[in-house]
């Protein structure tokens, strides 16, 4: 004779649950796949890491910028080509944007100095140090005065370098409310000491460090622990996971490691736009399609072999290693072709 067996109240409780939980974790997932068909507005990948704006602005922003060049060159309008750069600067996104914008806009208030004064060619060299500090100008174009002023206020600044595990938290820095940007993130500053105060997911350190002028500064990995916890329940093998999303894994599960596993290298030369061969080292060197200054990002760790070609200067190979959540440097000077005529004709 078989015997019925009744499951418990408790135990049919944490069946129903259990059922209704997988139910309503079904139907999150096809929400979120039907809201990711969603059509977006067309995006343009820029240099900067993960940084992305529209293309309709960055069309904009080029148009803009290449206005400006052609008033500060050709026509030597400078007034005009000062309103043209000031306008891109209103628009600028990225990090090479804001560094190509104020480059340009220093030039600008350069070759008006007579009319200006120095005061806002110094404060726009200076944000243009503390945006990228290892911008480097571009002697071709450059008068052998601005080189040394533009040195001599390079002088007063080091290179400041935050870092914390996760990254992809804002920075704050002295007093400022608005973030200067996430980590990793290298700045320039001034020399001295500045406060910063790192922020994520609710959790902050705040600290302070000393800039020195000529030298690069890091900080210590701020470790920001926190976001929403996942409780596991285990059914028939499968663990359900509920809070933060609902999703279904094998076998259990466990905290998302957010240790950074690939880092950036940044390639400037001088003078700029030499075309860049790169490679792992032990690998072939190819053309990377791209001219300094330039920013690789999504690298694996590792020893990278780069190959900078430019017209009429000699090619300059160096290699730099990859850190995972940190971004290398390579910094070029390009030497022009000699001829040294040893027996010259009669």
């Amino acid at each position: 004779m078989i015997q019925s067996v009744r499951p418990s109240k408790p135990m049919a409780m944490f069946l129903i649950c259990a059922f209704l939980l997988m139910t309503s974790a079904s139907g999150l997932s096809e929400g979120m796949l039907s809201k990711s068909r969603t059509e977006k507005p067309p995006v343009v990948k820029v240099k900067a890491a993960g940084a992305k704006v529209s293309a309709e602005q960055s069309q904009k922003f080029n148009a803009l910028m290449e206005e400006g060049k052609r008033l500060l060159k050709e026509w030597m309008d400078y007034r005009a080509a000062i309103e043209k750069f000031n306008e891109a600067r209103a628009i600028a996104q990225t990090i090479q944007e804001n560094s190509d914008v104020l480059y340009y806009l220093s030039l600008a208030y350069f070759a008006s100095l007579e009319q200006r004064g120095e005061k806002e060619f110094t404060e726009t060299v200076r944000a243009l140090i503390e945006v990228d500090y290892y911008r480097l100008p571009d002697e071709n174009e450059c008068p052998p005065q601005y080189l040394s002023m533009y040195d001599a206020i390079k002088r007063e600044f080091g290179l400041l370098k935050v870092l914390s595990n996760p990254p992809g938290a804002d920075v704050y820095l002295n007093e400022n409310r608005a973030s200067a940007g996430k980590t990793p993130l290298s700045l320039g500053m001034r020399a001295g000491e500045v406060k910063v105060r790192v922020r994520k997911n609710g959790k902050q350190k705040k600290d302070t460090l000393t800039v020195v002028a000529g030298q690069s500064t890091n900080s210590p990995v701020y470790v920001l622990a926190g976001g929403s916890k996942m409780i596991y329940y285990i059914l028939g093998g499968a663990a359900l996971a509920v809070g933060g999303g609902a999703v279904l894994l094998l076998g259990g599960g466990g905290e998302t490691d957010t240790t950074p596993s690939v880092g950036s290298l940044r390639v400037n030369s001088s003078p700029s736009d030499a075309k860049i061969y790169y490679g792992r080292v032990g690998s072939n060197i190819t053309d990377s399609g791209h001219s300094t200054p330039y920013t690789f990002t999504d690298l694996s760790p590792g020893d990278y072999t780069v190959r900078l070609e430019r017209e009429n200067h000699a090619d300059h190979e160096e290699t730099a290693t990859v850190t995972a959540g940190q971004t290398a440097d390579i910094n070029a000077t390009l030497s022009k072709h000699s001829i040294n005529v040893t027996q010259p004709a009669a």
